[in-house]
């Protein structure tokens, strides 16, 4: 394997984890994270794991692992708060994986801390956003975004 396939190969297994949070295959799902978390891991590539963690965490959760879960949403919050939220590819998303899960774990004040660098991450991209249709869709369109855009406490400047 070259660097190109292991990077490939994480990125693929990464999104199979998601898949298979999606799908309530929730093992499966943290086999695969575990071995994306690896893989990115020998690349040294810290700031793609928040996605991952994030998806572990909630699989965890689902399975009634609390401590698991604990564990892996802790890590991704500690990158992406970190990183400032800049590295990650999208870390409003990152951040909105971790909200429910620090809320169904009951801590409403780390829940609310994501919350708000999502919606402040999400916003500041939307800013960068020239046209005004465009920056409506990237806002509203984009389901993940959409969710983000919902919560606000601050209209959101469409």
């Amino acid at each position: 394997h070259g660097q190109g396939d292991t990077n490939l190969e994480a990125i693929y297994l990464a999104d199979w984890a998601y898949t298979s949070l999606q799908a309530h295959q929730y093992d499966q799902c943290i086999t695969q994270g575990r071995r994306a978390l690896e893989l990115y891991n020998s690349l040294e590539q810290p700031l793609s794991t928040p996605f991952i963690f994030a998806t572990i965490a909630n699989a965890h959760l689902e399975l009634s692992d609390v401590a698991s879960s604990t564990r892996a949403v802790n890590e991704a919050l500690r990158i992406l708060d970190q990183c400032g939220g800049e590295g990650p590819d999208y870390p409003a998303r990152d951040y909105w994986m971790c909200v429910t899960v620090l809320t169904m774990l009951g801590r409403e004040t780390d829940a609310q801390h994501a919350r708000r660098r999502a919606q402040e991450i999400l916003l500041e991209r939307a800013d960068r956003i020239s046209d005004p249709t465009m920056r409506h869709s990237y806002l509203f369109n984009v389901a993940v975004h959409a969710a983000i855009s919902g919560v606000a406490n601050a209209p959101i400047r469409a």
